[in-house]
């Protein structure tokens, strides 16, 4: 049963073989109201946990779309349709491992594309 405690370990989910996994979220841009820069804003949509990340601890889970469902999620705009996709998603075969936690931090240290955050702290957990 996932802890309703803040979790401090860091979690990579994926796909094996790192096959990309499609997550719903909300994208907008804003400017800046102190000076007009235009600036990016995004956030990952989550429901209840699903199989993995019950395992991890995480009391909610990324809204999965399915590959073949991926062009249908972002041509629509029935809401009923789109409400249709955030459930917690066991059909697709996921994996995760802990990360370093300098993962989360506001100010990491690594670049973006720096592999060692995708390096495993602990055991592959399927």
């Amino acid at each position: 049963q996932p802890s309703d405690k803040k979790i401090k370990k860091k979690f990579l989910i994926e796909k094996p073989n790192q096959i990309p996994i499609h997550l719903a979220g909300v994208y907008k841009e804003m400017p800046d109201p102190e000076t007009g820069e235009i600036k990016s804003f995004f956030t990952i949509l989550t429901t209840a946990f699903n199989d993995i990340a019950k395992k991890v601890g995480h009391l909610r889970s990324p809204v999965i779309i399915p590959d073949v469902f991926i062009l249908d999620y972002l041509n629509s705009n029935n809401k009923a349709e789109i409400e249709s996709y955030f459930r917690p998603l066991n059909e697709i075969q996921l994996q995760a491992y802990e990360v370093d936690p300098t993962i989360a931090k506001i100010k990491c240290p690594l670049d973006n594309n720096d592999l060692k955050l995708r390096e495993a702290v602990g055991e592959v957990i399927n």
